[in-house]
């Protein structure tokens, strides 16, 4: 008997694009279950900051990787990649498709392409990339990497300095293209993981949405009101209260400082204004107004992700496009 191939699908979207409502929809009209892609969604007790799915939504359609580490915890982009493994496999044994809902691209860059670093560095080829960079410029190196490298070079920006040495130092040392190596190690990593889930072959489709600039804005700033209506300075309080319980005091942590939380989460969006709210730096507008404006930076650092996928497909909605319409939508270009 042959093997099945598999279809993963993805929603992914910046903060406030309306992901939560449109992937409800379309994970019933696809019969699936839905696989989080949200790197704070994986706390416990962190859920007004993160916007989770609330519980009646959770009950419709089965969420999986919500809740599974306390907000002490470390978490990193491997594990993450080892439990999404295990939430296919258990969705599948049940016979439900799989669809990955999220806005954190560096688990779906890292689940596309794998962990891969290339050879070791070299800190000779490093030092005299860099003082070049300085000497002649950031756009020679980019011109030489252009020569030993194509591809490589036309997805880096020339400014991206740090990335170009990179490149330029693989190249240098393993005498090949990174394009090459990386395009290898993509390749053996599918293979592995088609055996690991005993599949034939898996295909991946995947739709961002996307929303002009003022009314993802005004969404995002919609969303942080209702963060501050519903309580999320309370839920920080009460994190950071269990985190002091169980994890010592950082020992850079300001003085002055009574509220902390654990390495990751006490940088996670929101939550770190709130906690210097909370420990008397801001008051609680600033804190507000904080909040809105890293998060609209935030959503643009998401959109770059998106885009570095050639084989993304772009959803755009309007203010009044109807979730049910965009999940319609989506769902056809996923089943394409």
């Amino acid at each position: 008997m042959s093997k099945p191939i598999l279809n993963l699908h993805f929603l992914v979207g910046p903060t406030a694009s309306g992901k939560s409502e449109v992937a409800l929809m379309l994970a019933r009209t696809l019969d699936a279950e839905i696989v989080s892609m949200d790197s704070m969604a994986i706390y416990k007790g962190m859920d007004v900051g993160t916007a989770k799915p609330t519980k009646e939504e959770r009950a419709q359609v089965a969420h999986h990787l919500i809740d599974i580490v306390q907000p002490w915890a470390p978490y990193t982009v491997a594990r993450y990649l080892r439990d999404a493994e295990t939430a296919i496999r258990d969705i599948l044994s049940r016979g439900k498709q799989v669809l990955f809902v999220g806005g954190t691209g560096l688990y779906l860059k890292r689940f596309r392409e794998g962990l891969f670093r290339g050879p070791g560095a070299s800190a000779d080829i490093r030092e005299r990339l860099q003082r070049r960079a300085k000497s002649e410029g950031p756009h020679a190196l980019h011109a030489e990497l252009a020569g030993l490298d194509p591809a490589t070079a036309e997805r880096l920006h020339p400014n991206d300095t740090r990335r170009v040495i990179r490149a330029l130092e693989v190249c240098l040392t393993a005498g090949r293209p990174m394009s090459e190596l990386h395009a290898e190690y993509r390749e053996k990593l599918e293979g592995e993981r088609e055996g690991r889930l005993g599949v034939e072959k898996i295909t991946y489709k995947m739709v961002a949405l996307r929303r002009e600039r003022d009314e993802l804005d005004a969404r995002i700033k919609a969303r942080t009101q209702a963060m501050f209506r519903r309580g999320v300075v309370e839920e920080t309080r009460r994190v950071a209260e269990r985190c002091a319980e169980r994890i010592p005091r950082p020992a850079d942590l300001p003085e002055s400082w009574r509220y902390y939380m654990g390495g990751q989460t006490s940088r996670a969006l929101g939550y770190f204004d709130v906690l210097r709210h909370l420990n008397g730096e801001v008051t609680l507008r600033e804190c507000k107004e904080m909040v809105y404006t890293r998060t609209r930076q935030f959503s643009t650092k998401q959109m770059t992700w998106f885009r570095s996928f050639s084989d993304m497909h772009w959803l755009d909605l309007k203010a009044d496009t109807p979730a049910r319409q965009a999940a319609d939508k989506a769902a056809s270009i996923l089943r394409a």
